[in-house]
């Protein structure tokens, strides 16, 4: 296992390590409960290396494109004691205003909070 860890990784030329900048800042559910900021459960902060929701975290591994200004996440979570492995997708939709997280029933759309 340490191996592997030491070994260096290739990545393909549609996936990267690092959150794409059009994605970062804060996000919430909607304008008035921006300026919470991410403590509020209902917000996110997204930086070049990890996406935090509350009291969750995703620490990114890998970011890979899946259609125009659509992306797959994949990283490690860390919400309490529990961690675990996961991907989320996200979407920027409105030109960059908006923030679809999630597939099918779990789809939610956020807003770019002001910076």
């Amino acid at each position: 296992m340490f191996l592997l860890a030491a070994m260096p990784v290739l990545v393909a030329a549609s996936e990267r390590s690092t959150m794409p900048k059009g994605y970062l800042g804060d996000w919430s559910i909607g304008r008035e409960r921006c300026a919470p900021g991410p403590g509020d459960n209902n917000n996110i902060r997204i930086t070049v290396h990890r996406i935090r929701e509350f009291e969750r975290y995703m620490d990114v591994r890998t970011v890979r494109s899946t259609a125009r200004n659509a992306i797959i996440v994949s990283g490690r979570i860390r919400h309490g004691d529990s961690v675990y492995e996961n991907a989320m997708r996200l979407q920027l939709l409105e030109n960059g205003t908006v923030l679809g997280v999630g597939e099918g029933e779990d789809y939610g759309n956020y807003v770019r909070c002001k910076q």
